[in-house]
């Protein structure tokens, strides 16, 4: 039997995913990414069993409602013993961490099924596009929000994004799945950074994003639309179940014991933009009142900041683009689901309800979506 472990920072659960002869130990079960693979997995693949470590009882008590073939284990990142037990236990891995002491009881425990001398190990780790800003970041003269030209390519341009993330000392997950790459050749890593993610989630838990719909959030709260200097830096983007089918591909692969160097370990580095949008497009047209704000650095940042590793100028004010060119090559991978300014008419208008703004104005909702999806082309 096949067994998968997944474990998330951004979304702290783990789950563990079981076949006939493939045990697969994940987490993030209820998170907005591992939330929805789960659901993939359960739908495209009755035949697995599932273990998840979850830490909130309610989130526990709603999977198991939800997903009557997860087996729960309660715990959280910190719990070492758990991590490196259930890795020890697992085939494939997959993960979504900045956590680096969990990252470390993982590798403990995939090393000790080596010591065992048994079947190779799978590990993908979940990152995020920020991972390639720094050097934009790091510039004295950079200003919040201007553009660049520069595309990340991770066929033939991997070489630089492997140097961008090496001398980036923030990026400690990232380059300890590197040094795992290049030290245990044994243990098959791959390492996926998506871009904004777009579109409604369909795991047990949390369907909601995080980049758009806070933007929106925040501008509907306002009552005015604003933008982070001269609102001319883009992102890629893609959606939710794109994303979760690409890692699919990459489990499914696992699970055949698939060895390609070009799919994993060095050069198993995955960019997922599909599509690619100025951050400006997102606010213009989100109220009525068609005016924008043009906001400095430090007010911005008050308004749409997710922590203080990770300020509003980062994840809306510099430029993150790169196409998916390695997931179509070696994963035979096509996204399928519509565009992100398809979506956007869908997000205002989930917000609204979420706000509890929407009711009889819910057409003027709908109708400020398609002005904003009209200013994104």
């Amino acid at each position: 039997m096949t067994k998968i472990l997944l474990y998330s920072i951004h979304f702290p659960r783990f789950f563990s995913f079981a076949r006939a002869n493939c045990q697969i130990p994940r987490t993030g079960a209820s998170g907005y990414i591992g939330g929805d693979l789960l659901y993939l997995i359960a739908k495209r693949h009755p035949e697995y069993g599932v273990t998840a470590l979850v830490r909130n009882d309610t989130h526990i008590e709603t999977i198991n409602q939800v997903l009557n073939n997860v087996q729960v284990v309660q715990g959280t990142l910190d719990d070492e013993d758990i991590l490196e037990r259930e890795a020890t236990e697992a085939d494939i891995v997959l993960t979504s961490s900045s956590h680096v002491k969990s990252v470390q009881s993982i590798h403990r425990g995939l090393l000790g099924k080596l010591d065992r001398g048994e079947k190779l190990p799978y590990w993908v780790q979940m990152s995020g596009g920020a991972a390639v800003v720094s050097k934009e970041v790091a510039n004295r003269n950079w200003e919040p929000g201007t553009g660049s030209d520069h595309i990340w390519d991770d066929l033939d341009g991997i070489a630089s994004i492997k140097s961008i993330i090496r001398n980036d000392p923030t990026r400690a997950v990232d380059n300890y799945m590197m040094s795992v790459a290049q030290s245990s050749s044994y243990i098959k890593t791959a390492v996926i950074y998506p871009p904004i993610i777009y579109g409604s989630g369909r795991g047990p838990v949390n369907q909601r994003s995080v980049q758009v719909p806070d933007l929106v959030e925040a501008s509907l709260k306002r009552g005015r639309a604003f933008r982070l200097g001269p609102g001319l830096n883009r992102w890629g983007n893609i959606h939710i179940r794109d994303l979760s089918e690409m890692i699919l591909r990459l489990i499914e692969k696992a699970v055949q014991r698939h060895t390609d160097n070009n799919v994993w370990g060095q050069d198993g580095i995955y960019l997922t933009g599909v599509g690619e949008v100025a951050a400006a497009a997102f606010n213009l047209g989100l109220l009525p009142d068609a005016s924008v704000e043009v906001m400095k650095e430090d007010q911005f940042n008050r308004l749409l900041s997710h922590h203080a590793d990770f300020p509003g100028t980062i994840l809306y004010g510099t430029n993150s683009r790169g196409g998916s060119n390695r997931a179509r090559k070696y994963l035979d991978w096509i996204p399928t689901h519509h565009s992100l300014e398809e979506d956007i008419v869908e997000t205002v208008t989930r917000e609204g309800v979420r706000l509890g703004l929407i009711g009889a104005e819910s057409l003027d909702y709908i109708l400020i979506g398609q002005l904003v999806a009209n200013c994104l082309d």
